[in-house]
């Protein structure tokens, strides 16, 4: 029998470098056929040095999950991202061209801008007044002629890659290919005009544990009928032919709306007319998708609900949660999305509670990876992802290393 000892679920850091060979053992029973895998090993979610590797290997270097593009509006407009690697801005410029900076001024490293939200025609520096254009460059330095030798053409803000998807913000300050092609083989969603909807509502939570407790929960629903009494008496998790969705960074399908139930609410009122193009074949399902590694995106009927999850420390996260309808529903005077709004907050509250609690549960000493659940296939899809992302160099270089 393993011992507890073996998997590694000790205080402190405990990941080697080589991996040893029942870190390796562990990891690629994690990464192994949905049949035969394990379910990941405590320290994945608890020792610091696998934060570090995530840090550098996803959210630094790959794609990463800024906004919607309807927050960028009009010139000045901003977004914020705070991960534990990367702390960006994204500015759609004067001329209408959308970039992405370091969030850190040239002069001395201040940290520019604090919540997304309108900065107006200049981004300036809190400190000690440095500014810039939208674009990036530097148009201002108090008491300029201190610094006369300065060559100020090469003070622009460091820039970022950006690129948008489906209305959707991403930043990278890595190089791994292009976003389109990364999700090439997603669903084509166009159909539904995501790029139109309208920002309605926004909620930010703070959870005590690690990020991907978040995105395992958000991909199962084998405990709805326990923690969600609300959810599970309007849906149920049924397959639909066709409606199965996997893809190389993405996972995700359906789930049925109950007889008479409109669209998962409290009460369960349609937002009408509903969102655009959503087809009466489709009229019966609300749609969940996970793209890796930290966009979650649920498409009812009359509205999509979007969370974005950044780690700020191995055992905290936070969660912005985003509620997005239609221009024609946004337009209606009677459009009212507090059933959806209070609906999914509670559900949130009781989805963080567990995952909480799964966090010091994975940080007992006690604690050893178990089987899937036959219902879990895309938390095993986003867990042999990370596993492949992160640790695909170690394992190659940690092949025959002693225990």
């Amino acid at each position: 029998m393993e011992s507890a000892a073996a998997a590694g679920d000790t205080a402190g850091t405990v990941l080697n470098t080589p991996l040893s060979t029942t870190q390796v053992a562990a990891l690629e029973a994690v990464a192994g056929p949905f049949e035969s895998a394990r379910t990941p090993p405590g320290w994945l979610f608890t020792d610091p040095a696998v934060l570090d590797l995530e840090a550098a290997s996803l959210f630094l270097n790959d794609w990463v999950i800024a906004g919607h593009v309807s927050q960028l509006g009009s010139a000045g407009a901003c977004l914020c991202v705070d991960t534990v690697s990367l702390h960006a801005i994204v500015v759609r410029g004067d001329d209408d061209v959308i970039r992405a900076f370091h969030n850190s001024c040239r002069h001395r490293g201040t940290r520019l801008v604090e919540t997304s939200g309108k900065l107006g025609p200049l981004i300036r520096c809190p400190y000690h007044a440095w500014a810039y254009s939208l674009a990036g460059a530097l148009t201002a330095i108090p008491k300029r002629e201190a610094t006369a030798k300065v060559d100020v053409a090469t003070l622009g803000l460091v820039p970022l890659r950006v690129a948008v998807w489906n209305g959707f913000v991403f930043v990278c300050a890595g190089e791994p290919g292009s976003l389109d092609e990364r999700l090439a083989d997603f669903p084509d969603l166009s159909y539904l005009a995501l790029d139109r909807l309208c920002l309605v509502a926004e909620r930010h939570y703070r959870v005590a544990c690690n990020w991907k407790l978040v995105i395992e929960n958000y991909n199962e629903c084998y405990h709805c009928a326990i923690a969600h009494p609300a959810l599970h008496r309007l849906s149920r998790d049924v397959g639909f032919d066709g409606y199965r969705h996997r893809g190389r960074h993405f996972t995700g399908g359906p789930m049925s709306l109950e007889p008479g139930v409109a669209t998962l609410a409290e009460p369960a009122t349609r937002i009408e007319p509903g969102l655009t193009g959503w087809r009466d074949a489709d009229r019966r399902m609300v749609f969940y998708f996970s793209v890796f590694p930290n966009l979650l995106l649920t498409i009812a009927p009359d509205y999509a609900l979007v969370h974005y999850v950044f780690p700020a420390s191995v055992d905290r996260c936070t969660v912005t949660t985003q509620w997005l309808v239609s221009p024609a529903q946004a337009a209606r005077a009677d459009c009212d999305i507090d059933p959806a709004l209070g609906f999914w907050d509670r559900t949130n509250h009781e989805d963080f509670a567990l995952c909480e609690t799964a966090q010091r549960g994975l940080a007992a000493s006690g604690q050893l990876p178990g089987p899937y659940h036959g219902w879990e296939n895309c938390v095993h899809d986003f867990d042999r992802w990370l596993v492949q992302r992160v640790f695909s160099s170690l394992l190659s270089a940690s092949a025959g290393t002693s225990p």
